[in-house]
This record gives structure tokens, C-alpha cells and sequence, in this order.
């Protein structure tokens, strides 16, 4: 990820979801001046009527760091529930929001931390996935239920280094970490592309073209469509090929 040398910043939108979120806050980055990366931690209460979360262009993460916690939302006119222990929690994607409730199993209070992930850094990332010619799924990470041992431990990690007045150097590193793990676990990278001879396409995404192609080939194509299967834009593609 050499090359994102942008500084990515969450939005304001995520700063202001805690204004809707039941319980009380323990730890916020901002408090520590990090502007790359929002964790927050929270107390909250054993039982939780209905809410509806506030909606952000950032990347959301949220995992349960103390108790157990049963937990409602409400999807496509059905309530799903999911259990939540320590290390476990959801993802929502960006500009999305949640109906939820929950109830605490064991205790009656649990702490959860919240983090929020650049927009901008995870479409970044999304693009340098595609510029290295891996097949990925377009739709950013959205799931009730979330478990990767490594991102808690980082959650874990974030939240103590908050606490010590870390600076946002610390969070832009675990920011662009996040972003391509979250990524890479939804989408794996598997083996890097040979690639071919005298050509700037990789092997892997000319035959992922040619596969589209043949699966589709009752349907009229369109080099933005083909573009996209390389992962690169139509006039990229055209070119490419043309060397070829």
C-alpha cells in the first residue's frame, strides 16, 4: 500500500453517531487528536428498545470487548438475532444504517468499541485490489455477525493506545491495516499474477475477460463492462490490448 500517501480523514457524520448511542462513552480518538482513524469505546446498558443507528459514508466496525449480548436487527421486514460475546461484533458499510435491539445475557451492563474506517481509504484500497487483478466483490463489508481475531486485537490495541495519547501517525498505520484486512478477508488475494510478456494487463484478468465473455456471450458486452472484469476503465483496456 505504498503509494496511498493521501492523508485519509473519517467524516463528520461518524463523529456524530454517538449522539444516538444508548450508554456511556469510555474512550474517543478524538480526544487524542486522530483524525484518520474514530475509534470509541462504550458502557452500555443490558437491554436496549428499539433504535435506529445514524448513517456514514465510513466504513463501521463494531466489536464487543466485555459481556455477552443477544442482538436484534431488523432487515427486509424480518428481525434477525445474533449472539455477540468478547471478539465479536458486525460490520455495516458505509452510508448505510441499522435498526437494532439487544438484550445482556450475563451482566447488565457491556462494553462495545466502534470504529470507523475512512470512506475514501477503503475505496483506495478497493482500487489498488482491483489494480493488481484479483477478483473482488464490488459491495463494502456488510455483516451482523463479524469475528477476526487479528482485528480485535488491534481494536484492543487502538483503544489502550488512545488512552496513552498515541499520535494520529499510529492511527493513519492501523487505518490503511484495517481497510486491507477487512477487504482482503471478504475478498481473498490468493496468488499474485504472472504476467504477460510485453503487456500492462495480468494474466489472472485477461482470463477472468475471457470467462465473462464466454458466460455471456447471448448478451451484448460493452468495453465498460469488459473494463470492469480486467479492473481497469475502458480506455485503459482498449489501450492494453492494442499493445497486445
Amino acid at each position: 500500500m505504498a503509494h496511498l500517501h493521501h492523508t485519509f480523514q473519517f467524516c463528520p457524520e461518524s463523529a456524530a453517531c454517538e449522539q444516538i448511542q444508548p450508554g456511556r462513552k469510555l474512550v474517543c480518538s478524538v480526544d487524542a487528536g486522530w483524525k484518520s482513524l474514530l475509534i470509541r469505546s462504550f458502557e452500555s446498558p443490558g437491554t436496549v428498545e428499539t433504535f435506529e443507528t445514524k448513517p456514514s459514508p465510513d466504513q463501521f466496525v463494531v466489536l464487543v470487548a466485555k459481556g455477552t449480548v443477544e442482538l436484534d436487527c431488523f432487515s427486509n421486514g424480518l428481525w434477525r438475532r445474533a449472539s455477540y460475546r468478547p471478539g465479536v461484533g458486525g460490520l455495516t458499510a458505509g452510508f448505510n444504517s441499522n435498526r437494532l435491539r439487544w438484550r445482556s445475557i450475563r451482566a447488565s451492563l457491556f462494553e462495545t468499541i466502534h470504529i470507523h474506517i475512512p470512506h475514501e481509504l477503503l475505496t483506495a484500497v478497493e482500487e489498488e485490489h482491483q489494480r493488481c487483478g484479483y477478483a473482488f466483490r464490488q459491495e463494502s463489508p456488510d455483516t451482523l455477525v463479524f469475528a477476526d481475531p487479528v482485528i480485535y486485537e488491534l481494536a484492543l490495541s487502538l483503544k489502550e493506545a488512545v488512552r496513552l495519547g498515541a499520535p494520529d501517525l499510529y492511527a493513519e498505520s492501523a487505518a490503511q491495516f484495517l481497510a486491507v484486512r477487512l477487504l482482503s478477508v471478504q475478498s481473498p488475494w490468493g496468488t499474485p499474477p504472472l504476467q504477460l510478456k510485453g503487456a500492462g494487463i495480468a494474466d489472472r484478468r485477461l482470463k477472468r475477460v475471457l470467462e465473462f465473455m464466454q458466460s455471456e456471450y447471448m448478451n451484448p458486452l460493452t468495453l465498460d463492462q469488459l473494463g470492469k472484469e480486467a479492473g481497469v476503465s475502458r480506455f485503459h483496456f482498449v489501450r492494453l490490448f492494442k499493445e497486445k
